[in-house]
């Protein structure tokens, strides 16, 4: 199925319980709540929100740039998901290395100016693997 006006309203995280590093992230949309799995973006389905944190660097963004919504969201070799928002920046969940964890930290980005001084970005993300909408 096709993205289609899907809405971000909302991200919510949690640590996962397996891999502390690691977020278990569900984004609140205008058509329900879909979690980001390993190259996956998916309907949500028994998600107790009351056990996750609510980002509040989405705020900001909505402020710049209005409605958010996915228009693409792609995948990387490394599973890092793109998501190209409104056509106005990427949003990135990515993994980055530490060294002082056993794991890479898993972690939110964003690529502003896509079309100007970050157009590498936007023609990096367009050569990734395009991800399916699950229901």
């Amino acid at each position: 199925m096709p993205i289609r006006n899907i809405t971000i309203e909302a991200i919510y995280t949690k640590q996962d319980e397996q891999i502390p590093e690691y977020l278990v992230i569900v984004f609140e949309t205008n058509q329900g709540l879909y979690q980001v799995g390993y190259g996956h973006f998916y309907k949500a389905t028994d998600i107790n929100l009351n056990d996750f944190v609510k980002s509040d660097f989405l705020n900001a963004l909505k402020s710049k740039y209005g409605n958010l919504e996915i228009v693409d969201l792609r995948v990387t070799y490394d599973n890092d998901m793109h998501f190209l928002i409104s056509n106005k920046f990427l949003l990135i969940l990515g993994f980055t290395p530490s060294s002082t964890t056993k794991h890479s930290i898993n972690e939110f980005s964003v690529e502003e100016d896509i079309y100007g001084s970050n157009k590498g970005a936007l023609s990096d993300f367009l050569e990734l693997n395009k991800v399916a909408l699950h229901s």
